[in-house]
């Protein structure tokens, strides 16, 4: 599962049901965002594909079987731009997004037939 969240393999049913995989359309140019901030997370992905970029060049990924990702966690109140940031970030990246559904995850875990 875990290569799944991560991307590295497609997802299948059983993550499928609590998220659905998006290919983001958005732009960074359509998310009103403070200027300073967004370019803050422009760098972090920056930063972070330049750290893929090396750890492959120096055959690291064989060696570190972890740490691919770049999290980040939005807060705040609905409609305030969390998910069309995260998915203008994903585009920027080239990546799909996996958008998960907390309350159908949370029925998952605690209301699974036995």
């Amino acid at each position: 599962i875990c290569a799944q969240i991560q991307g590295v393999t497609e997802p299948d049913d059983a993550i499928l049901a609590f998220a659905r995989l998006i290919t983001p359309e958005v732009t960074l140019d359509r998310v009103v965002y403070d200027e300073e901030k967004k370019q803050t997370m422009l760098n972090l992905i920056s930063n972070h594909k330049l750290f893929a970029q090396r750890r492959k060049k120096w055959n690291l990924d064989t060696i570190i079987g972890y740490g691919f990702g770049t999290t980040m966690l939005f807060g705040g109140s609905p409609g305030t731009g969390k998910t069309l940031m995260a998915q203008a970030l994903a585009k920027e990246c080239g990546l799909q997004m996996l958008q998960v559904s907390v309350p159908d995850l949370f029925c998952l875990r605690h209301f699974r037939p036995s």
